[in-house]
């Protein structure tokens, strides 16, 4: 046999605050995510070629790392503009490969 759950039907008041506490928790998050990878870019601009040794690279290899270069995380609105940038983004790449695939 089905039996057949009912929910109550949210008010259009109900749905609005719900939405908002999404939106609320999601960018809480994204704050959150941004602050760790400030706080990592703050670490990684302090090591030091001796670093690579203590941390366990072998000589052999560490030898090999000529230079130690960081940069710094990317944010939200970097990843937007290197999706959607009008010559070089990867959205309009993908659009000029199908068009030759005539997709």
């Amino acid at each position: 046999s089905i039996t057949l759950k009912l929910l109550p039907l949210k008010s259009g008041l109900e749905k609005q605050r719900s939405c908002q506490k999404l939106v609320k928790r999601e960018l809480k998050q994204i704050r959150d995510t941004e602050e760790k990878n400030r706080t990592k870019d703050r670490l990684l601009v302090q090591v030091e070629p001796r670093d690579i040794l203590d941390y366990g690279v072998i000589p052999e290899l560490a030898g090999r790392i000529p230079v130690v270069v960081t940069l710094d995380s990317l944010t939200q609105e970097d990843l937007m503009i290197i999706a959607n940038d009008k010559e070089r983004g990867v959205i309009s790449q993908l659009k000029a490969l199908l068009s030759l695939k005539r997709l």
